[in-house]
Parts: structure tokens; sequence; C-alpha cells
């Protein structure tokens, strides 16, 4: 072995020592808060949060969010422009099948009539709704 050679076990042990290393190229500060997220990263706990005044901290979160709707807001602008809709597209998409005339066609979903004790009871307005619906043969 040379002078001077580091003798290294595992690959973790490895990566380590390399990070170790590029952490000397900074400032002390910033190699204090290297070493922090090197630790946290070997298995320690992070450092508590600061202490953030809540109606500072409401302002903060507002913020956020308006900066995160307004990002969203100016995607959607641009993706229009990027996105072109074919002829027709949107008719397609609002247009719904019409289906034969039904018994439930006042917008009720569900069974025609009521049960009572086991027994399917029609109102003479439901008997009218079964005769005009059925087709003639």
């Amino acid at each position: 072995m040379a002078h001077g050679a580091v003798v290294i076990g595992t690959s973790w042990q490895a990566r380590l020592e390399v990070h170790r290393f590029g952490i000397t190229g900074y400032g002390k500060g910033k190699e204090r808060i290297l070493e922090q997220e090197r630790a946290i990263m070997l298995g320690a706990k992070p450092p508590k949060k600061s202490y953030v005044n809540y109606k500072v901290l409401q302002e903060q979160i507002k913020e956020k969010k308006a900066a995160k709707e307004e990002e969203k807001r100016l995607a959607q602008e641009t993706d229009i422009f990027k996105r072109k809709k074919r002829k027709g597209q949107e008719d397609r998409k609002s247009k719904k099948k019409k289906s034969a005339p039904s018994i439930l066609s006042n917008g009720r979903i569900g069974q025609v009539g009521k049960f009572k004790n086991g027994t399917l009871i029609l109102s003479p307005v439901d008997i009218k709704k079964i005769n005009s619906s059925r087709v003639a043969k």
C-alpha cells in the first residue's frame, strides 16, 4: 500500500468519504449545514424547526398557495395555446346518447311503485307509465 492511501471497506463508507471530502470545499457556514445533512442521512434526528409566529406562518402559507395558483393559471394559459382542439371535439364530449323512452323518464331513479309486505303496489300513474312505455307489436 502506498503512503497516504485510505483503505475503505464498503461502498457506503466510500460514499461518506467522498461526501466528507466534497464538503471541505465550502465555507464554514455551508460546511456545518452539510455536516448536519450528512448526520441526518446517517440516521440522526433532524433539528427542530425554528419557532414562527402563527399569524406570520398563516401569511407564508397564503403566499405559497397564491404563488402555486398563479403558476397553475399561467400553465393553463400557455397550455391553451399549445393544444388546439380539433373540430367537433367539444361537441362529441357534450352530447349524450339518447335512450328509448323509459318508465323512469320523469327523472326518478330506481323502481316503479312501492313495496309493502313483500308485494309491489302500483299507483294508477305508474300503471299508465308502464302501458305507455311498452312498444306496440
